[in-house]
């Protein structure tokens, strides 16, 4: 575990550099960790996730490159502003969409390359776990955190799951 620590390290580090567009990873994929390919699919869902999860509707989740919708959504949600003082522009929104956009961009990386990472340790190590431990120990986490099903529920639609 510690040799591929400094690794991870590494490559938590150098996350924004990858985004710039370098070559070897496959078309559907946004990283690679170990030789294995983290596919956008994962990182889009994830991204609605942790955005609705932070408090975003699910129509402002930032998109790059222009953050129309996100500009939109701000623009409707901005108080009137104070006498003598001028409504934010589009492009002050529009930074503050991106703005936000980058921060849950580098948390969804974050807990994906951490994950992959997680996954591989495991397997290095022969660690293997059944679905049904996997149901088992959701199913005692779950009942502890939200005792009432209908409390589950709610966690799920807020949370954009």
């Amino acid at each position: 575990m510690r040799r591929r620590l400094p690794l991870t390290l590494t490559l938590l580090a150098l996350l924004p550099a990858g985004f710039a567009g370098c070559g070897g990873i496959p078309g559907n994929a946004v990283a690679e960790v170990d030789g294995e390919s983290i596919q956008k699919s994962d990182f889009d869902t994830l991204m609605g996730v942790v955005a609705k999860a932070g408090g975003q509707s699910a129509a402002a989740v930032p998109t790059p490159p222009q953050f129309t919708q996100c500009v939109a959504e701000k623009r409707k949600a901005q108080p009137k502003p104070a006498n003598g003082q001028a409504a934010p522009g589009d492009t002050e929104l529009k930074s503050q969409c991106k703005a936000e956009y980058e921060a849950i961009r580098d948390r969804v990386m974050g807990l994906l390359v951490i994950a992959e990472w997680i996954k591989g340790e495991a397997q290095q190590q022969d660690v293997a776990v059944t679905d049904a431990e996997v149901r088992k120990a959701f199913e005692t986490q779950k009942q502890q955190q939200f005792p009432k099903e209908a409390d589950y529920k709610a966690f799920l639609e807020q949370s954009g799951q």
